[in-house]
Formats: C-alpha cells, structure tokens, sequence
C-alpha cells in the first residue's frame, strides 16, 4: 500500500501524536483560552474592572515564587497614604497598612509550588464632614475600618524551557469591620498558559473565574501578563488594567512610571434594610492612577520602596444587598498618594 507524501501512518502498537513542536500545539490553546475568555466575558451583562482586578492580582503575588529557579521567603511591608479629593465639600483620605508574604519552592525539577498570604487594614479619614451617605432618604452614616486578607496558593508545571502551564487558587476577603467575614469571602483561580523566551520577554494568558462580591454570581474574565525588555536596564509590563515601565539606573536603584486602574470591593456592615438603608451591601472604590516608584537595594535581603503619585480620576459607590445604587460620588480634580514599604527576603 502506498501512502501519501507528509501523510505518515501510525506505528504498529503505538497511538496517535500530535505533530509539530509543542510551541505550534501551545500556541493554538493559547489562543483557543483567549478566545473562550473573550467570548465569556461578552456574554456576561456586568463585567466589571473588580473583576479583572481580583484575578490579576492572584497572579501578580505569586509570579516570582512561580518559578523553579526561585525559592525562598519574600516578607513585604507597605504603609501608603492616598488623597481622595473633596466630595461634597469633606476631603477623603484612605489609610493603609499591609502586609504579605510570599514562599515559594521547587518540587521536582518541572514542578513548583508557591503561597502567599496578605492581609492589610485600611481606614477612611474625613476632613469635614465625619459621615458618609449610604441610604436613599438621606440619612448619614460613617464608615467603620476595613480589613482586606487574602490567601492564594500556586503551582506551575514546565513543559520546557519555553512554556509553562500554571494555576492558582485561593479565596480573598475585603469588608468593613463588623460585617460577616462568609459573606466577604470570595473563593477563585486562574488557569493559564506561560511563554518565556530567554529574559526579554514574559507573557501569561489564561482564564480567571470566581464569584462577584455583591450578587454572587459566578463571573469568568481573561486575564494576562506580559513583561518586554527591549534592552537590558528597561522593562515594559502590562497587565489587566495597568502598564509599567521600569528603569535599572544603578545595580542598586530601579526607578519606575505606572499607571492604570485600581478597582476593589468591600462588603459593609449591616445597617438596617432597604430602602432605610443598604442593609448589607458594598462599597465600590475604583480609582485612575499614575505614580513614580523607586526601589533601593539596601542590603542581598533588604529592598526598600516608595512611590508618589496623583489620583486623576476616583469614582465611589454604595450598592444595597438588593444590588441596587443607593450613592455615588466621583471626584476629577488630582489628588495626592504616598507609599512607603520594605521587602525582606529569607
């Protein structure tokens, strides 16, 4: 029997293969994941930037630990100070203190896992008015502290040199002080496709699902990561909703522009049902932000960082337990932030 040029037939007692390099079979799930993501997300009625937000920041802490050549301990303080502008004539300030870990190990020699947990505590200074609106009839209330923790647990698989496949899982919790912790908690992951090419380029694409804090719904968002380093002493990042670009001036100081939009969500504590109140609904905090960072390396296990910036854009809301808007504020005028911070690495 002849058999056709290019066409080979299965070998006695061995099955079918895919053919080609795994960079061509890779590269069309890639794009297949990407194309489910897409799709998902048009066909959900409320996409919202807490949800890209949410996964990309599951990725973003566990994308060093990630890694085989990586492992260790990485403990990393942050104290910042952000300026919310003036809303109806009181001046926001937002107070946080955070703190996160970040341990990673390799398992075998394609295997690694990582974890990291965080937890930050946040507060809500007024300069004027020391209340808040958060009820249809006009009745002020103020707003407690916030506590934001999460926990998120990785591993990632090496194909080769080149790709990687790598999930994540874990649950985040983000609420004002008195309200029920299961209520806040959000459980979810992401499952993604890594590409490496030497160090000048990083890219991640894949898919996040998780629930949204205040319908419950099941909601499913691409998301990606991707770091370019045209030269040795400039690397570009983009992912979800923010870019960077970071400059290496010294072996010791890194400077650095970023810039994008930072959304959260927080589960508020119950004060009394609509449409006397918003029961227990959620605060919305989306804010358009550009910062300038530095980072110092101080000592091999020392770094230190601070950055300042301007809010140029910040929108709050206060959503009732029945998904309905009982305030909004939004703010324009540029506003300042300040962050301070050290990492620690063991």
């Amino acid at each position: 029997m002849s058999r056709s040029r290019g066409m080979p037939l299965p070998r006695s007692g061995r099955c079918w293969r895919w053919r080609g390099p795994p960079s061509r079979w890779l590269g069309r799930a890639l794009l297949l994941v990407f194309v489910l993501a897409a799709r998902a997300a048009a066909d959900d009625p409320k996409p919202t930037p807490e949800q890209v937000t949410e996964r990309t920041r599951g990725f973003a802490s566990l994308w060093n630990v990630l890694r085989s050549r990586v492992a260790g301990l990485r403990v990393r303080a942050d104290q910042s100070v952000l300026s919310s502008g003036e809303f109806d004539g009181a001046r926001l300030w937002w107070l946080r203190s955070g703190l996160e870990l970040q341990a990673g190990a390799p398992i075998t020699d394609k295997i690694s896992l990582g974890i990291s947990p965080s937890i930050a505590w946040e507060r809500l200074l007024v300069d004027g008015s020391d209340a808040f609106v958060v009820s249809q009839n006009g009745r002020d209330v103020e707003l407690d502290e916030f506590l934001d923790t999460e926990l998120r647990v990785g591993t990632s698989y090496r194909i080769s040199e080149t790709w990687a496949i790598e999930g994540v899982t874990g649950f985040s919790a983000r609420h004002e002080h008195g309200a029920e912790y299961r209520e806040a908690a959000q459980a979810g992951g992401t499952l993604a496709v890594s590409f490496r090419r030497d160090s000048w380029l990083r890219a991640r694409l894949g898919l996040g699902i998780g629930p949204d804090i205040d319908d419950g719904r099941l909601r499913i968002s691409p998301v990606y990561r991707i770091l370019y380093r045209p030269i040795d002493s400039v690397t570009l990042e983009a992912s979800g909703l923010r870019g960077r670009v970071e400059w290496q001036v010294t072996a010791r100081t890194r400077l650095a522009l970023d810039g994008g939009v930072e959304a959260r969500q927080y589960k508020l504590d119950q004060r009394g049902d609509p449409p006397v109140g918003p029961g227990d609904g959620t605060l919305q905090r989306r804010q358009g932000r550009l910062q300038v960072e530095a980072r110092y390396q101080w000592h091999e296990r020392l770094r230190l960082h601070g950055a300042v910036g301007l809010v140029l854009d910040e929108k709050i809301e206060i959503v009732d337990e029945d998904d309905f808007e009982v305030a909004r504020l939004r703010e324009r005028d540029p506003s300042a932030t300040l962050q301070l911070g050290f990492e620690w690495r063991l």
